[in-house]
This record gives C-alpha cells, sequence and structure tokens, in this order.
C-alpha cells in the first residue's frame, strides 16, 4: 500500500500560475511524445483512469484504472488526501474507531475482517459481538485512548478514523510509520441521506467489493427516492383536504443543552422526506445549535410528533431527566417514536451502525409514523413508541 499523499486541488481560483517560455516548450515536446505514443497502440496500451460513478456524496470520489483504484476525500475544491492501491480479491484486516465504519462492511459482509473496534459496548452486530467473545476481534480504545501496543500486536492492513487530527498525532504517525495505513472518513459532514450512503462505495472499494457496493446502493437509493415520493403524495393529499403536515420535534437535553439539528442537516431531510414538517427548519446555515429546554418549549410545545430522545426508553424515564417535558403537546398525547428499537444492554445502536448504509429503512420507519401515528405499535425497523 502507497503512502497517503496530501495536496491542494490544482484548480485554485486565488491563484495565478506563471509559466516561462522553456516551460512551454517542454509542455509542447511532451503533447507531441504522447501522439507518438497514441500512434503505437498496436505495441503499447495506456492504462485508462476514469471516475467511478458517485451520485450524492460531495466528499469523496473514486478514480479507476486497470490495475488501481486511487480514492479521495474532497472538501469543496481541494482533496484533503487520497490514496492509491492495487485492485485485489483479499479483503484486508481492518481496525475501526467508529461504529459506523463497521456497518458499512456488514453490509458488504465483511465483519469477518474486522480485527479491532474501540469499544464493542457500542456495537450491535450479532457477527461483531461472537468476534468479540471468540477474541477473534478485539478492543483496542478510542482515538483518544488508543492502546497502541495493543494495535501494533493485531498488525493490521488499515485503521479506520474519524478525523484528520488523529493522521497527524504521535499515534497517527508511528501506525503510518509501522506500515499501518490510518485512513479517515468524515461522511459525517455529509447533510443528505443517500450521500451518507453512498459511502459503502468508498468502503466496498477499500475492500475489493465494488461492484457490491453499487448494487447495495442503488437499491437503497431506489426505495428511498419511491418512499419520498410516496411521502410527497401523501403530503400533498394533506393539503388538498385542508390538514397541514405533521410538525416533528427532534431529540431531547444532554446536560444543559438541547443540541437542536438545523434545518439544513441530515435529521431534517429524512423528516422533510418522510412527510413531516420540522419544527427547526428556519435554522438552515448550521447542522446543530445548542438551545435551552425553555427555548425549546417556545418554539417546538406544539410539536405533534416527538423523535430520538437520547436514550430513553419509556416516559416515566423521561419524566425523571426533567419534569417540563410534559409541557410538550407531543408527550401529552403520548406520540413519543425513539430510534432505539434495536438497541442491546450496553446501549449499541444498530441505528447509528448500519442504519447510515440503510436510510431507506430509516425513511421507511419515518413515513410509516408521520402517516399514522396513533396506529403505530410494531413493525418498525429502528423506532419504537414509548409508553
Amino acid at each position: 500500500m502507497r503512502k497517503v499523499t496530501k495536496f491542494k486541488s490544482l484548480f485554485n481560483n486565488n491563484q495565478a500560475v506563471k509559466y516561462s517560455q522553456p516551460s512551454l516548450l517542454l509542455i509542447f515536446v511532451l503533447l507531441a511524445l504522447t501522439a507518438c505514443n497514441f500512434s503505437r497502440k498496436n505495441k503499447t496500451r495506456n492504462t485508462v483512469n476514469q471516475f467511478h460513478k458517485i451520485e450524492y456524496s460531495k466528499q469523496f470520489g473514486l478514480i479507476e484504472s486497470d490495475k488501481t483504484i486511487q480514492l479521495l476525500n474532497i472538501n469543496k475544491t481541494d482533496t484533503l488526501w487520497s490514496y492509491t492501491f492495487e485492485k485485489t480479491t483479499k479483503t484486508p484486516t481492518i481496525i475501526v474507531l467508529s461504529t459506523v465504519f463497521a456497518g458499512f462492511l456488514e453490509l458488504l459482509k465483511q465483519q469477518s475482517n474486522i480485527i479491532g473496534v474501540d469499544n464493542f459496548h457500542f456495537y450491535s452486530d450479532s457477527i461483531l459481538i461472537n468476534q468479540f467473545n471468540a477474541k477473534q476481534t478485539l478492543e483496542v480504545g478510542e482515538e483518544s485512548q488508543l492502546q497502541l501496543e495493543k494495535v501494533l500486536s493485531l498488525k493490521p492492513d488499515i485503521v479506520i478514523c474519524n478525523g484528520a487530527n488523529f493522521i497527524e498525532s504521535a499515534n497517527g504517525k508511528r501506525l503510518e510509520k509501522m506500515g499501518i495505513k490510518v485512513i479517515y472518513c468524515d461522511n459525517f459532514k455529509e447533510a443528505h441521506p443517500l450521500a451518507r450512503a453512498e459511502w459503502i462505495k468508498f468502503f466496498g472499494a477499500l475492500t475489493g467489493h465494488l461492484s457490491l457496493a453499487d448494487s447495495i446502493f442503488e437499491q437503497v437509493k431506489n426505495n428511498y427516492n419511491l418512499i419520498a415520493f410516496n411521502s410527497q403524495k401523501h403530503r400533498e393529499a394533506l393539503l388538498a383536504q385542508g390538514k397541514a403536515a405533521p410538525k416533528i420535534l427532534s431529540e431531547a437535553m444532554f446536560g444543559d443543552t438541547w443540541f437542536v439539528p438545523g434545518g439544513g442537516s441530515y435529521t431534517a431531510q429524512l423528516i422533510e422526506d418522510a412527510g413531516g414538517s420540522y419544527c427547526f427548519k428556519s435554522l438552515q446555515p448550521l447542522f446543530t445549535y445548542p438551545k435551552s429546554l425553555e427555548n425549546v418549549l417556545q418554539e417546538a410545545k406544539d410539536a405533534d410528533i416527538w423523535i430520538h430522545m437520547n436514550q430513553f426508553a419509556s416516559r416515566s424515564e423521561i419524566l425523571q431527566a426533567d419534569t417540563r417535558y410534559n409541557l410538550f403537546k407531543a408527550f401529552k398525547t403520548g406520540q413519543l417514536f425513539n430510534n432505539n428499537k434495536q438497541e442491546n444492554q450496553y446501549g449499541g445502536n444498530a441505528f447509528w451502525e448500519y442504519g447510515v448504509g440503510r436510510p431507506d429503512l430509516i425513511l421507511q420507519d419515518l413515513y410509516t409514523i408521520f402517516k399514522h401515528p396513533t396506529a403505530v405499535n410494531s413493525g418498525l425497523n429502528f423506532y419504537m413508541k414509548l409508553n
């Protein structure tokens, strides 16, 4: 595997590049040689590079050639890093430092190649848990508390982390020096659910299963768009009857702060596509806004449905945390739906694991809830009604 190369985009509008006459002459010579090379295509064949189809993501790209694949991590007009490796049928051994990364590998049926994770209490996949119990997969600690010697003893081909800072840290540099490739994945920056899900192509390329990743994403995309279409038709039918879409409240207090997703966020997009009207959709610029409970009450007290209430599993638990939650209309009417149906005893939640790669299943749940909230008490993938 080759070393990660960091570079700025060649297309930088803020910098003018000047060429001297000798440089221009050199370019003409190279072009002439290239033309000659093409004229001899019966003797030699050049490797053809082409961009792999990326439809929704704005954070990564794939360039394919006959023998290699190049992964690109993109930030607007800059390429933050690139990683070129040979195509192979052998899946590399991997340490993941986030459940989301494991979720994509689970969808690709590549759990056996996950030899290390950060903290097993965060995970819900039964195959991974069995591997952990059999000591085939080990805990190595979170990025800030990484057990470096344990990582080195496992000799992984790749470590996938959450941020660029880890690569530049002492631990990250030592892993690179020992020949272990460190890659950071920032799919959490994607606002659209299908953009986050499309990162399965990133993991498919990394593990030699790009065709499978393409197939999975195509199915997810088609399912998601069909559900969104049906929800839009239902919204139009409600308007024709003089009825409004249900108002939706999300999240709950964390400590003394209610972190409200903005109107341009992943959560807001899911609510919109499922046929709901998000209470804070006007907060467009940022993904998350810190608010007090009083602020949220003032703006969303009359929300029809409340979703994503942290770790709460019942109405009584919510009241034990803060009796003021009883002031919300959704609490009074019992329209409370949390995304922890597939949560294990340690708090590992499939919603935050493979759910990121299956937003169609999440959207189906929300569409069902928003359409008939009083009739829903079973049949959901990730959500459950709190009693």
